[in-house]
């Protein structure tokens, strides 16, 4: 990518040596935050000017999309996702009249509240393509390649010019799956916006939190779709909940992005087992043992 609008040139460490800020990815900027070689503050800048940056083809910063994020937590994932985490180029454009197997991104969402993402996007310049029947696992599968396991309706897709030459006949777009759903468990990593319950409410905030799949189990067959498994992990263990946990006064919205990164151990749905209620935060299920177990993201 070229040099992003907010990130120096360089940032300095506490030994007097320069990180580029430019040349590094997200999970690079999380280690070196965990070397001890840049601060909270300069990673969660870093990642507030490099995702509004990186995101601004499909997520134009708005009020709209900001409050939508406050209140719903919305699953992203697919191809855009993975060049997002390895500062890569965005993902191209395609003819509007191909029909390509994957989107540029893929939103996971029930099915109301996708629903009320679809109508926020055809407000900004989305249009609806289609929509794919997608009950039961295999359905979905087919439909979504690296989602291991789930459960969904329907999955809708809508596309976005970004190219109009009409008197050519000509236009290039974006596309993007969204997938209404109960539950699903992905091979791919996924970004949501999720709170801190350690914190005092009056000190909410929330954070951009990255779920990466578990590495492989020795001596079990290989998943069907290909597993993400980035080199950088291994050095950010341990995992941190988030950058600024436990130091709330640095949070500013206009500013940085705090971020915190985990690794998924069960399915993410929006249904609580417990309480028997549809909630609007992301939960964690998992069989161990024959008992299941149920998290709060």
């Amino acid at each position: 990518m070229p040099i992003i609008p907010g990130i120096p040139e360089y940032y300095e460490t506490p030994a007097g040596n320069r990180v580029d800020g430019n040349s590094q990815d997200v999970f690079e900027m999380l280690a070196q935050f965990n070397a001890g070689q840049l601060n909270a503050d300069q990673v969660t800048s870093w990642h507030h000017a490099y995702f509004w940056a990186f995101w601004a083809p499909i997520f134009p910063r708005s009020a709209d999309l900001e409050a939508f994020w406050e209140l719903h937590a919305t699953c992203i994932s697919g191809a855009a996702v993975i060049a997002f985490l390895e500062k890569a180029e965005f993902p191209p454009q395609y003819p509007l009249d191909e029909d390509p197997e994957m989107a540029t991104v893929d939103i996971f969402l029930p099915e109301l509240v996708a629903q009320d993402w679809i109508a926020l996007q055809v407000g900004s310049g989305w249009f609806v393509e289609r929509e794919d029947s997608c009950h039961g696992y295999a359905a979905l599968s087919r439909r979504i390649p690296y989602i291991e396991g789930g459960t969904a309706t329907r999955v809708t897709r809508l596309y976005k010019k970004i190219v109009d030459e009409p008197e050519w006949g000509y236009a290039s777009v974006y596309r993007m799956d969204v997938v209404h759903t109960f539950d699903f468990r992905s091979n791919h990593p996924v970004l949501t916006f999720t709170e801190c319950n350690e914190h005092s409410p009056t000190l909410y905030t929330r954070y951009l939190c990255i779920i990466v799949p578990p590495p492989p189990l020795e001596d079990t067959p290989p998943p069907e779709s290909e597993m993400y498994d980035h080199d950088s992990l291994e050095f950010l263990r341990p995992l941190r909940p988030h950058l600024l946990h436990g130091r709330p006064r640095l949070n500013d919205p206009d500013l940085r992005i705090d971020i915190g990164l985990r690794t998924a151990n069960g399915a993410l749905t929006w249904y609580d087992r417990d309480g028997h209620t549809h909630v609007h935060h992301l939960l964690e299920i998992e069989v161990r043992d024959g008992h299941l177990i149920q998290r709060r993201i």
